[in-house]
């Protein structure tokens, strides 16, 4: 008798034990990000030695009337980023510039700058899981001239290049929101952006054999900042508004696609009066590899 209540314990013992491993099994399986009918967990990923390399284009279209100038730039940059180990749970990305095309067309002519000596360069930035850019100091340490006087960096092109992912997962349809301001120096001139994005998961596509989370968004936000132009003292101020669509690849961690266009009717105040100046941007990136 009691070796046929030991052999029935045992047989109870393997059925439990398999219906754990059936249970933890299948839980095992389920991938981390989530899945799109419960939800995605989005999240930027990459492990030591991924790289990926991006084309950003960057069209600004500054229109004062009133005074008969319009100036226009086209930034044409290419880059990759090679993950490094991370910092905590932040990546790290080692950024090197390997192509940077820019074009200024301007009342006095078109022309464009020698950016030859920063192509080449890189720096490292360091993002966190959601896409809040942590550091990207090092983009303004590469700069190129614009005039005999002026020079731009890198920096307003890193400073906010990743969009942000919902801190919760996230189905189609569901909403949330982002905030960040940014401040550029340049030229004897600082200018502010806070800004505040409403996204929303809109659906699903796959891009390049790439399960991808489409995400759409309206963005709202001010423009304020001073400066000096030939000894005259100057302050800017104005609403910004605009909408954005981009593919995020939930598998891999990764942004595959982004276009942003915004404008905003911005007033620029001098000892000389007031004026108004349609800005005017489109934004572009997009995954080469």
């Amino acid at each position: 008798m009691a070796k046929r209540n030991g052999k029935q314990n045992g047989l109870v013992l393997v059925a439990v034990a398999c219906s754990l491993m059936v249970l933890f099994g299948c839980a095992s399986q389920k991938p981390f990000w989530g899945d799109p009918d419960a939800g995605l967990t989005l999240t930027y990923r990459a492990e030591e030695g991924t790289l990926r390399q991006y084309n950003s284009q960057v069209k600004v279209i500054q229109d004062m009337a009133m005074i008969g100038q319009k100036n226009e730039s086209l930034t044409d940059l290419t880059f990759s980023g090679l993950a490094k180990p991370k910092d905590g749970e932040n990546l790290v990305l080692n950024i090197t510039v390997d192509q940077l095309d820019v074009s200024l067309s301007t009342m006095q002519g078109d022309f464009s700058p020698d950016t030859s000596g920063i192509v080449g360069k890189s720096f490292d930035m360091t993002l966190s899981p959601l896409g809040d850019e942590l550091d990207v100091a090092g983009a303004g340490e590469l700069s190129y001239e614009t005039s005999p006087f002026t020079k731009s960096s890198l920096l307003p092109s890193f400073a906010r290049i990743f969009p942000d992912l919902p801190p919760h997962p996230v189905k189609q349809g569901d909403t949330w929101t982002s905030k960040s301001s940014t401040t550029t120096e340049e030229n004897g001139t600082t200018i502010r952006t806070p800004i505040e994005y409403a996204y929303t998961l809109a659906g699903y596509e796959t891009v390049a054999g790439k399960a991808c989370a489409k995400i759409t968004g309206k963005m709202t936000g001010t423009l304020e900042g001073e400066g000096s132009q030939m000894g005259s003292d100057f302050t800017l101020n104005g609403d910004l508004t605009g909408f954005s669509t981009w593919l995020f690849a939930y598998e891999e961690g990764g942004l595959v696609g982004h276009e942003l266009e915004f404008s905003g009717n911005i007033t620029i105040d001098s000892a000389m009066g007031g004026f108004p100046m349609k800005l005017i941007t489109t934004e572009k990136l997009d995954l080469i590899q």
